[in-house]
């Protein structure tokens, strides 16, 4: 048995809960569901520009703090290859940005 305690009486939103499709099983409906969000139109093209440019522009900043801190460490130190992981962390952060953003490309053409 699952020794797991779940949160009770939390609240959502009508429009969440507008969005969600509820699926239900064949095998006893009435305990087996699950919630399946729908595509909603309201995001178009170019709020999903905004988002990922407010995103682009938030990680870039980090970036800057970033390596300014490494720029101060002093070479091969053990402290200099932790900023450095976290250089490389930011850029793959960006990286992943950008991905997403030519990922849901597509989707908004259809």
């Amino acid at each position: 048995m699952a020794d797991k305690i779940y949160k009770i009486g939390r609240k959502v939103t009508d429009d969440f809960k507008k969005n969600m499709k509820i699926l239900f099983d064949e095998y006893l409906p009435k305990w087996n569901y699950r919630a399946v969000p729908q595509l909603t139109h309201s995001l178009t093209h170019s709020s999903i520009k905004l988002l990922i440019f407010h995103l682009l522009a938030k990680h870039e900043r980090n970036l800057k703090k970033k390596q300014q801190k490494l720029a101060r460490k002093e070479k091969r130190s053990k402290y200099r290859n932790k900023a450095r992981k976290l250089v490389a962390r930011v850029h793959e952060q960006i990286s992943n940005v950008r991905q997403d953003y030519l990922h849901k490309l597509p989707l908004k053409a259809c």
